[in-house]
């Protein structure tokens, strides 16, 4: 091979080593020899451009490899060919691993990654590119040097490998690598490797979802990967490029700015100007998703207002529900302190710039704060306007912690529980035989406001706030700040609203005209062998509906979607007013409230997300002014 080497150097002259090694390549395939050629660099250093990592500082040595070679012997050649002791030295070998841009953000076809040799399968996996990939011609190695001291490496080259590679990515941001620093291995493939790999595309497409990372991933590199490690790599990637808390409050505004033009956002300020004008403290900020406001009028009319503590911020979210029983978010703010003035501001720019749909419910906790709000004249949230409901675990919650008595916190729950008014009646008489002021406590409250029972159905069943935070990028604003969340917010939104779509547009296809919910309590009661006995009452619009088999019985009326199981509640019939259906020879779906529907349900998430403008083309934000993160006294207290 040193004689064709020599002849084709003669004959090339000045032609690029890259071209060469490509022909002499060629050659060797020619002669139906299954080798390939390989670059062998070392005595320099790598480097990180705008392709990748590449070597600088010397001149390749060319070798030609078999196909099935063992990398002992690969090694062995290369202690010769570098004129290395073996037994003062070890060599660690770095293939430059091109993968292609699934994501068309740059003019080259491939990012190079460093990927370590460290056994059979990977040199073979090397070796084998030319053949994969037509456009490259060779295989690029670069070759580290440890030294050894008598048979022994110096601890300083055998350090933790996750260590080294953070040392090495020090080294990347100032624009070199030293020799001796070693990759993390496909072994170790773990969030911060990742995120070294996925930061440029990232930086580009700000809001690439994981699961097209994951798919980007597995296409171009063969591995697959956890989406909880993408995640967590992701994370990362966006941290070190909108950098600390501080620095992400001041980048803030302007992806608010970026997400206003390219997607619609509604966003609302509060903040306290300092003694420099361009300046401003944090206090809080609102906004929604376009998307999701075009979509919520096709839920229930039904609103969920809960709260989440982030170590001295509050994040508040209002919610609604959709025709299949999912939480369908709508709209968002993060606040420095909860107060009168911070929820008077939440809900009037929720009525505002949110939705003005009329006889909503309002469901929250009964937090004095709010019913102040609620309550006040002028208040948009009142009747006829809304309806306002309570929470049972926070009633339950405020109750006990006046009380501190759990066989009537039990008791109170399962009065607000039932839909029977009788055992709403009984279990209010036990709370005041037990204790005449609990029973006090609870009359400040009017029955329709918490207790099933007497709800009339503007709730559609619901009791609780408890599933109303469906969503992780909460869990790093206190951490990050709110560039990082936001953007993982749109993420998770975008992905639901996708994801919902597809759900939705099989059974259209079938003819299916109504959610899974529904269908599932008709096949339910379809395929059940029970048998009800109906009798109709003197008024001939309510039913008495028995089990032969047991003692249970029940009251429908299917004009008021009322069953004393407290199901139809939920306005689409319960298993008793199915029967009763059955027997009166009706259609049950004419019994199923509109919201139910999969046309509305499609409407729901019907709305187009937009991508979002790479970082450096983020607009500044108009009449916004620079923020320092808000001062918490958690801060004070650790300083």
């Amino acid at each position: 091979f040193s004689h064709w080497q020599k002849k084709w150097f003669v004959f090339l002259g000045d032609r690029s080593v890259t071209n060469i090694a490509g022909e002499i390549s060629a050659f060797v395939v020619f002669m139906g020899e299954r080798e390939f050629l390989v670059l062998c660099y070392w005595n320099g250093c790598t480097k990180f451009g705008p392709d990748g990592v590449y070597y600088e500082g010397s001149v390749p040595k060319m070798i030609s490899v078999k196909q099935n070679t063992e990398l002992s012997r690969f090694l062995d050649v290369l202690y010769l060919v570098t004129g290395l002791d073996k037994q003062r030295s070890k060599l660690d070998i770095i293939g430059r691993y091109p993968v292609p841009w699934a994501l068309s953000i740059s003019p080259n076809p491939f990012w190079y990654v460093s990927l370590p040799v460290v056994n059979d399968n990977i040199l073979k996996t090397m070796l084998e590119l030319p053949s994969k990939h037509p456009s490259i011609n060779s295989v690029e190695m670069y070759l580290q040097v440890k030294r050894t001291s008598g048979g022994v490496i110096d601890p300083a080259a055998s350090e933790n490998p996750t260590k080294r590679h953070r040392t090495q990515q020090t080294q990347e941001a100032n624009g070199s690598v030293d020799a001796n620093v070693t990759h993390l291995g496909p072994e170790d493939l773990g969030s911060e490797f990742l995120a070294d790999e996925i930061e440029r595309v990232v930086r580009v497409q700000p809001t690439v979802s994981v699961p097209e990372l994951k798919k980007w991933w597995k296409e171009k590199t063969g591995c697959e990967v956890e989406t909880l490690e993408m995640k967590e790599a992701k994370m990362k990637a966006v941290t070190k490029i909108y950098g600390d808390r501080d620095e992400s409050y001041r980048v803030f505004p302007k992806l608010v700015a970026a997400l206003q033009s390219s997607n619609g956002l509604v966003v609302d300020w509060q903040y306290d100007l300092l003694p420099k004008p361009e300046l401003a403290s944090f206090r809080g900020v609102f906004w929604a998703f376009s998307q999701c406001l075009e979509g919520f009028p096709h839920c229930r009319p039904l609103i969920l207002v809960n709260t989440k503590d982030l170590n001295g911020m509050t994040l508040m979210v209002a919610s609604g529900v959709d025709a299949d029983n999912c939480i369908f978010h709508l709209a968002f703010a993060v606040t420095k302190e909860l107060s009168v003035d911070t929820w008077r501001w939440f809900f009037r720019v929720l009525r505002q710039k949110v939705t003005q749909r009329q006889g909503l419910c309002l469901m929250s906790s009964p937090h004095p704060d709010i019913l102040t709000v609620v309550k006040e004249p002028g208040s948009q949230w009142q009747e006829p306007w809304a309806y306002h409901r309570f929470c049972l675990d926070h009633l339950c919650s405020e109750f006990h912690d006046v009380f501190q008595d759990e066989y009537l916190k039990n008791l109170v729950h399962e009065a607000g529980c039932t839909a029977h008014e009788d055992e709403f009646d009984i279990h209010m008489k036990d709370v005041e035989k037990r204790n005449p002021m609990a029973r006090r406590w609870l009359d400040q409250f009017h029955p329709q406001q918490w207790a099933l029972a007497h709800d009339g159905g503007r709730r559609y069943g619901y009791t609780d706030l408890e599933e109303s935070f469906q969503f992780e990028a909460s869990d790093s604003i206190e951490l990050l700040g709110l560039t990082v969340p936001m953007l993982s917010l749109f993420d998770e939104i975008r992905n639901h609203f996708a994801i919902s779509c597809w759900n939705i547009r099989g059974p259209l296809r079938r003819g299916y005209q109504y959610s899974t919910l529904v269908m599932e309590k008709i096949e339910e009661f379809r395929t059940a062998s029970v048998t009800y006995t109906i009798t109709t009452l003197l008024d001939r619009d309510v039913f008495h509906v028995a089990e032969p088999s047991k003692t249970e019985e029940w009251l429908v009326q299917l004009s008021n979607w009322f069953c004393t199981c407290g199901d139809f509640a939920a306005k689409f019939p319960c298993l008793h007013a199915l029967a009763v259906c059955e027997k009166l020879k009706i259609n049950p779906l004419v019994y199923v409230d509109d919201c139910y529907t999969l046309e509305r349900c499609q409407k729901s998430y019907s709305a187009e997300f937009n991508t979002v403008p790479q970082v450096s083309a983020w607009p500044e934000a108009f009449g916004v002014p620079s923020f320092v993160p808000p001062f918490l006294p958690d801060e004070s207290s650790m300083t």
